[in-house]
């Protein structure tokens, strides 16, 4: 979440997450990786190590889009990519909840209901495939004295190279299942949730918007799963793993 709040307004700061469907988010990060070309020491190891796999593929005679697919067997990649879990971006700093790559079982829903419940306090948030519709909206909901050029992203990512193919085989090999609960299978968990709540509270926000700030204070109300109940309802597991108003 990034904390953030305009000093023209009521100061009243408030939460933003932005999340990305698991599969593109694996794909993002590979890419993202392996055409890194800024100046951070670590990244720019890591890159040189991946672009030095894609060297091996290309002579194999693997194709651009299909890099991801054959990397995964190397150690150093799969780790990575199993390990970029969104969920903790939800798990405040002191909270005794692990989200390591290969939990499993109890702890991981527990992880999961530690960050659905905080999901639902964050202010705004936003899915990455309809940031315009999601960002602009809702900032625009809770910070309306902003002239709307600010509200706009400041910059967007061309597309370099074509996208990462993954075949079904290896989808499957990367997520175990939602019933396995085990490390980045959970983010489809909350990836679902989020879309919901970021579609009402967009949609909340253009109604206010339309009528002029007349259906501003009607509640927003999204549908949830059995299984989110129930991890919804299970009890905090320390005061520190409830993020802060």
């Amino acid at each position: 979440p990034i904390l953030w709040c305009s000093s023209r307004q009521e100061t009243r700061p408030f939460n933003i997450i932005s999340l990305r469907e698991p599969i593109s988010a694996v794909r993002s990060l590979y890419d993202y990786i392996a055409t890194f070309k800024e100046k951070h020491v670590g990244m720019k190891e890591l890159s040189r190590k991946y672009k030095a796999i894609e060297s091996r593929l290309r002579a194999q005679g693997i194709p651009t889009n299909q890099m991801l697919e054959h990397a995964l067997e190397d150690a150093l990649v799969w780790d990575n990519v199993t390990d970029f879990i969104q969920l903790r971006f939800l798990l405040p700093s002191g909270c005794p909840v692990d989200v390591a790559p290969r939990i499993s079982g109890s702890n991981a829903k527990l992880a999961l209901s530690v960050a659905l419940k905080n999901l639902i306090a964050v202010d705004v948030v936003v899915m990455t495939e309809s940031v315009d519709r999601d960002l602009i909206t809702q900032l625009s909901f809770h910070a309306p004295g902003l002239a709307p050029k600010m509200l706009m992203p400041a910059a967007t990512n061309a597309a370099k190279r074509p996208k990462q193919q993954l075949s079904g085989a290896a989808i499957a090999k990367i997520f175990g299942g939602r019933a396995s609960f085990k490390g980045i299978d959970l983010d489809t968990y909350l990836y679902d949730l989020g879309k919901r709540i970021a579609k009402v509270r967009s949609d909340h926000a253009g109604r206010c918007r339309v009528a002029g700030g007349t259906s501003c204070s009607s509640r927003c109300v999204v549908n949830v799963t059995e299984t989110e109940l129930q991890l919804l309802n299970m009890p905090w597991p320390d005061a520190k793993c409830r993020a802060a108003a």
